[in-house]
């Protein structure tokens, strides 16, 4: 499978900081921004400069009780304020999609999915959700541990795609769980999926700190991976991060307080490991 299929996300808005990288640049280029719920901006003209830079830009996150009711919908901009960032969303042609789950956000989600008529439930409410607010479809973040749930998940995944029809169903999931996609056919159930190459504190390899939490040699390894075990390398988003992480604790930095007082050439300041330009450069050539 050619490299220049592999495709890239971004998290969760280093896009806006490398105009050189934007989607105008290359169209056939996924750029995917995650916007959690303490960065959504007041000033829609920040927004704006936000969304011109992105194909997909995802509201981090939502949650979902045992029944399959939505939870803290109180992370979503208001829907007045969604009115506006959607429709400069549309003037961009911008994606705006919602996520559910994450770390430590994923337990309820879990617990819905593994019983049918939970599992119906949340795929009805999630459609109800995308159709009121005027949204362009669901990104399932999905961080619950256990083998067993990964059948109930891929019958959770065509179920909401059914229902969304030409809506966007897509799905972040951890290096090393390639062969649980496969197992279970989940790429086919979705449309597209991204890989969280980040956050590997001395994992791969198995290492002693100092850790460098995002390299391109981490990245090379999934990339490699993907294709060797026949992916469909054109619906894996590779994913990098707009933070650092302290080399020895772990701590994580939000990348525009590195950039404040930092060479951003580089990929360590203070401590802090995270991937400068140069490295950013290579990744998107990696990505292409």
């Amino acid at each position: 499978m050619a490299r220049a299929s592999f495709l890239m996300v971004v998290l969760p808005l280093l896009a806006a900081a490398l105009p050189s990288f934007t989607a105008a640049a290359d169209p056939s280029f996924r750029i995917v921004g995650y916007i959690p719920e303490y960065r959504h901006w007041d000033s829609l003209e920040r927004w704006d400069e936000v969304l011109t830079d992105l194909t997909d830009a995802i509201l981090f996150s939502i949650e979902a009780s045992p029944s399959g009711e939505l939870r803290s919908l109180d992370r979503l901009p208001s829907p007045e304020r969604l009115n506006g960032i959607l429709k400069i969303a549309g003037e961009r042609g911008t994606n705006v999609l919602v996520c559910l789950g994450g770390a430590g956000r994923s337990a309820g989600v879990a617990e819905a999915i593994a019983d049918e008529a939970s599992r119906n439930t949340l795929v009805r409410n999630l459609a109800d959700l995308v159709e009121s607010r005027g949204l362009q479809g669901v990104d399932v973040d999905f961080e619950a541990s256990g083998h067993d749930l990964w059948g109930p998940l891929g019958s959770f995944l065509r179920g909401l795609k059914r229902e969304l029809g030409s809506k966007l169903v897509t799905l972040a999931y951890h290096p090393g769980q390639e062969a649980l996609l496969l197992e279970h056919s989940l790429l086919d159930a979705v449309d597209f999926v991204s890989n969280m190459a980040y956050d590997n504190l001395c994992h791969v390899p198995r290492t002693e700190p100092p850790c460098r939490h995002s390299t391109l040699e981490f990245a090379e390894l999934i990339a490699g991976h993907v294709q060797r075990i026949g992916m469909d390398a054109s619906k894996v988003l590779l994913g990098v991060p707009a933070y650092g992480r302290h080399i020895m604790t772990g701590e994580a930095k939000p990348y525009y307080e590195i950039a404040a007082d930092g060479d951003v050439d580089a990929d360590v300041h203070d401590g802090y490991y995270f991937n400068g330009l140069g490295t950013l450069r290579a990744k998107v050539d990696l990505a292409r």
